[in-house]
């Protein structure tokens, strides 16, 4: 197990100036690669102000839970009703509260969480929930991805969970598999002191998680590491910054992960004109995971991107992807691991004349055919979470979006994803919709 528990102050000498520090020899060296790079002019959208949405909650919102027959389980839709807890300490109480009494009912546990999700409506209250959230979570906790977002009026916080429990795995899945393919205890890397290696976290989760062959990372913000404190520079070389911190991470969980190894990844940003430089860099990292940029409003210390990865221990030159569309209107790329455990799945739905043309309900109808059409293609994968990124301004994709939740929770199948619902400012490439899953025998 890869794991460090260490605390800051604990009398050290101070991190060495400027000009010795190896973190900042770093950053200089990829500041020169970037000035001999291409230059790609940004694409300059209006994004819209920063305002709290003024939909609604449903009063009758559901937990949405999920799992494979190899014990993976996903559970989405933690919140809090405003009528009940109007304050963010009430509603974090209450959503933390209500994931034990799931994992209770499960007969699962806190330990079996590998990945969380926490979108808030303000930053500002990330010390707050921090608080709590470290009563629940104290030893080797898991990793964990922060943005704001633009929630319904009076919620404050929204929270989904994916975990790993071997002993819910069902007996033909764990037959199928020799001895030592079975799937181990979770390993967790979990690094609190200061160094120049990669970012100490910043708050209770860990930088990894790794269970059966796949890591889960937590969110990377441009943090220089020996001082913890963001970098000052163009995004672009924000964005270098954080798939190095990733790369170390990986690579620390596993010798000989890269970031060629990662299946799924979503880079947040604070502003939309950001996006062409952050794919680019992307680009010339890896060619096989696509990058998926949302627009949110803020991200913990007001970085300007936070980049999450999923990742799998694969041959990834073994790697199928399958890419499809439909009439110029849905997009699909299916992404299968080389070891054929894991999959990830990314429909779009972009403003185009076509789609202009075509009402929600039509445009709804295409993206659930396109959804079960890319499942036919990794027969034996189940779709644990389907994550639905939707430019909350636009009425279209709002009303796609909540059809998706009412076609998934509605269905009562067993084999349905657990629906995590995300407004976001605005997307890339001029989708208006995005629907991001993460598949797992």
């Amino acid at each position: 197990m890869h794991t460090e528990d260490k605390t800051e102050g604990s009398g050290g000498p101070p991190p060495p100036s400027l000009s010795a520090c190896p973190c900042q020899s770093a950053i200089d060296r990829m500041t020169e690669e970037l000035e001999y790079a291409d230059k790609t002019a940004d694409v300059q959208r209006e994004c819209p102000s920063h305002t709290q949405s003024t939909w609604q909650l449903d009063e009758g919102c559901e937990v949405s839970h999920s799992s494979s027959s190899s014990g993976f389980q996903w559970i989405s839709g933690l919140s809090a009703l405003p009528s009940e807890h109007p304050d963010i300490q009430s509603q974090a109480q209450h959503v933390f509260t209500l994931l034990q009494s799931r994992l209770q009912e499960m007969g699962s546990a806190l330990r079996h969480v590998l990945l969380v999700h926490l979108y808030v409506s303000s930053m500002q209250d990330f010390g707050l929930i921090n608080s709590i959230y470290s009563r629940l979570f104290t030893h080797n906790p898991p990793a964990r991805v922060c943005v704001q977002a633009s929630l319904p009026v009076g919620q404050q916080l929204q929270m989904d969970v994916l975990l790993q429990d071997q002993t819910k795995a069902s007996p033909s899945s764990s037959s199928s598999v020799c001895e030592e393919e079975c799937f181990p205890q979770r390993e967790t890397l979990h690094v609190q002191s200061v160094s120049h290696w990669a970012p100490a976290n910043i708050g209770p989760y860990s930088q990894a998680t790794q269970v059966g062959g796949a890591v889960f990372c937590a969110g990377q913000i441009p943090l220089v590491p020996c001082r913890m404190v963001l970098l000052d520079g163009p995004p672009l070389l924000q964005a270098q910054l954080c798939f190095s911190h990733t790369e170390k991470v990986l690579e620390a969980v596993s010798s000989g992960l890269t970031l060629k190894n990662v299946l799924q990844a979503h880079i947040y940003i604070t502003d939309v004109k950001y996006s062409s430089a952050v794919s680019a860099a992307w680009r010339t990292r890896l060619q096989d995971a696509q990058l998926h940029l949302l627009v949110v409003c803020a991200l913990p210390r007001g970085a300007l991107l936070e980049l999450h990865v999923s990742a799998v221990q694969d041959c990834p030159s073994e790697r199928v992807c399958v890419c499809g569309s439909s009439s110029g209107l849905v997009e699909s790329r299916l992404l299968r691991s080389g070891c054929a455990r894991y999959a990830s799945l990314s429909l779009s739905v972009c403003e185009s004349a076509e789609s202009v043309c075509v009402s929600a309900e039509s445009l709804l109808h295409t993206l659930m055919s396109c959804y079960s059409s890319a499942l036919q293609e990794s027969p034996g994968l189940t779709a644990l979470c389907a994550r639905v990124f939707y430019r909350r301004h636009h009425n279209t994709s709002t009303h796609i979006a909540t059809g998706l939740q009412q076609r998934f929770t509605g269905a009562r199948d067993p084999c349905a994803p657990a629906v995590v619902l995300v407004p976001v400012e605005d997307l890339a490439e001029g989708q208006l919709l995005l629907v991001s899953c993460w598949l797992s025998v």
